[in-house]
């Protein structure tokens, strides 16, 4: 025979097994709202798609408009560490027209930077390409490091694994 449960006992414990299930099931609710991104500085924005960029030897990368040394080097940079994580070297971009990923900032660093500066970007990710747009290379040092965190190693290569999706960085000079 199996000794009798006092029944404020038996609430007790159904009171917590009922609050295990609803915080469960309100995480998993929570989860699937709110995409789980492992990148530093945690964007302000992100919309989430389900295709993927391939990152293989015909991925190129061009800077469009007005650039400095700053944003040059960040470039070389990127390519060094995509190379050195997927042991693809980059190709130059024969046609401009048609890199996989497009660089843009609106104007080139000051020669003092400030508290306050903007470090805004919006980097959008399709199947196709991708495109980091910044107000200046600030933004573009950012872009470039969401983009290097979130290639990941798959069966079939290297894949950009959040693509068709836009990530945007409010402007956060000066907050840290």
């Amino acid at each position: 025979m199996h000794p009798q449960i006092p029944k404020d006992r038996l609430h007790d414990v159904l009171r917590v097994v009922l609050l295990a299930s609803l915080g469960s099931l309100t995480n998993a609710a929570f989860s699937q709202v709110q995409p789980q991104l492992h990148v530093m500085p945690m964007p302000a924005s992100v919309q989430m798609g389900s295709e993927q960029l391939t990152i293989d030897r015909t991925f190129t990368v061009a800077v469009q408009g007005p650039h400095d040394d700053m944003v040059d080097r960040a470039v070389d940079r990127f390519k060094d560490q995509l190379n050195r994580r997927t042991a693809i070297l980059l190709q130059k971009p024969v046609d401009p027209a048609h890199t996989t990923l497009t660089i843009h900032a609106d104007h080139g660093s000051q020669k003092v930077q400030k508290v306050g500066d903007d470090e805004s970007y919006e980097l959008v990710v399709t199947k196709s390409g991708a495109k980091l747009n910044a107000p200046n290379p600030l933004g573009v040092l950012h872009g470039l490091e969401t983009f290097l965190q979130l290639v990941t190693v798959t069966p079939s290569g290297f894949l950009f694994r959040r693509s068709a999706s836009t990530i945007s960085l409010a402007s956060c000079g000066g907050a840290r």
